[in-house]
């Protein structure tokens, strides 16, 4: 009988198969998927039948090497076996580990063993959604670009990120808005670093637990814990967020390295003595692949495979996907709709244009004022055909000041 998605509000097998369909989307194998569904293997291989699914792609090995040759190019070429099968599945590509590796050594790409990270912990959490670890990278701050990020505390599954080009409280604030609006949930608890910026959250968090502010006692090897609504503290406090800024950094590292050699030839004012027009340009030229990368990472990173690496004994022990775990554990979230979204950030945008005085990045303004002058440059850049992103920058800078002096 052929596969009919009408029928997945009543029927208990076609309920079943749409599940069986959106764990093979995220990457796990039958014997997983069987083992979160509660049924056996041979239903969910003949689930995969009808559902027309295959264990492994047909992909052949120079396309495979195209890919994995991209991955080292717009990543860094630090990432392991499992962070590029990760990246493959995000193409729609589920390929055996063994001809990842294969395509590996063809390219000459080994990577060194990873040693595990052994500190005490802090803060710790008992289930999904019940911790958000929230910080601000700046490691490409140098070039008015700075990174937002969200991270489930227990599953360390990237919940939400965004590239920014200012740290006012208004946008730390937004930001948290644009995670709850993402997944239509609050969290439990919050962990944020002591930036005055984040004022906003704790007021959100406020009115949204109003009825249940009271701290929350989680067990632990190292002592029990209480954990409150919004925990401020320092970042050598909340490790689980800073352990993944090293791996952002690495992504990052390439950016920053070419505007630094800009820098060196007298092409680019960043830092304390930055110029907005400069810094205008390099956002316009470069946060689209930035962007395009950290997409690309935090996707791999939901569900690149983890082993257990914590002493927390609410972690379940074996090899995971943060994805799979944030969704298959207890939540502890509470849910909001559109309605509620909107009138919270209706509040607090009033609340910051009445408490936040620090102005808006300089380098958000085009300083060019008119469509014509605009164009006029598109024109130019257009007309120079850079060849790179670094070439494209030049032109587009060099365009703009000759625009504003003629």
């Amino acid at each position: 009988m052929d596969y009919d998605s009408s029928d997945e509000d009543t029927d208990p097998l076609a309920q079943r198969r749409r599940l069986v369909k959106q764990w093979h989307s995220l990457g796990e194998s039958m014997a997983k998927t069987a083992r979160i569904l509660g049924v056996t293997v041979r239903q969910v291989e003949h689930d995969y039948k009808v559902l027309g699914l295959q264990c492994f792609s047909d992909a052949s090995d120079a396309e495979l090497r195209a890919h994995v040759s991209t991955f080292l190019e717009q990543q860094h070429l630090g990432i392991g076996r499992r962070k590029i099968a990760a990246l493959l599945e995000d193409e729609g590509l589920r390929i055996p580990r063994r001809r990842i590796v294969d395509v590996m050594e063809q390219l000459g790409h080994r990577r060194a063993p990873h040693q595990k990270m052994k500190r005490r912990s802090y803060t710790e959490a008992v289930g999904a959604h019940f911790l958000w670890s929230m910080d601000q990278n700046e490691k490409i701050g140098f070039g008015g670009v700075k990174v937002l990020q969200a991270l489930d505390s227990k599953w360390r599954c990237p919940i939400y990120y965004e590239v920014v080009t200012s740290l006012r409280g208004l946008d730390h604030s937004l930001f948290f808005l644009g995670a709850v609006r993402h997944w239509k949930l609050v969290p439990y608890n919050v962990i944020v670093d002591g930036a005055p910026a984040w004022c906003g959250v704790r007021e959100m968090m406020k009115i949204w637990w109003h009825d249940c502010l009271e701290p929350v006692l989680v067990p632990h090897d190292d002592g029990d814990m209480l954990v409150e609504r919004v925990t401020v503290t320092s970042s050598v406090h909340n490790p689980m967020v800073e352990r993944s800024w090293v791996d952002v950094n690495h992504v990052t590292r390439k950016y920053r390295l070419e505007w630094k050699d800009l820098e060196g030839r007298k092409l680019l004012r960043g830092g304390r003595n930055k110029d907005p027009a400069d810094l205008f340009c390099l956002a316009e030229v470069y946060i689209p692949s930035i962007k395009r990368d950290l997409d690309q990472h935090f996707a791999a990173m939901a569900r690149r495979r983890k082993e257990k690496s914590t002493r927390n004994p609410n972690f379940p022990a074996g090899t995971w996907r943060p994805i799979t775990g944030l969704t298959t554990d207890v939540d502890y979230s509470r849910h909001v709709d559109d309605a509620q979204i909107d009138a919270m950030e209706t509040y607090i945008r009033a609340f910051h244009g009445a408490a936040d005085d620090e102005p808006a990045s300089s380098w958000e303004v085009d300083p060019l004022e008119t469509d014509a002058q605009r164009a006029l440059r598109a024109d130019l850049v257009s007309q120079a055909n850079p060849q790179s992103l670094a070439d494209e920058y030049v032109v587009m800078r060099q365009a703009t000041e000759a625009i504003l002096d003629g």
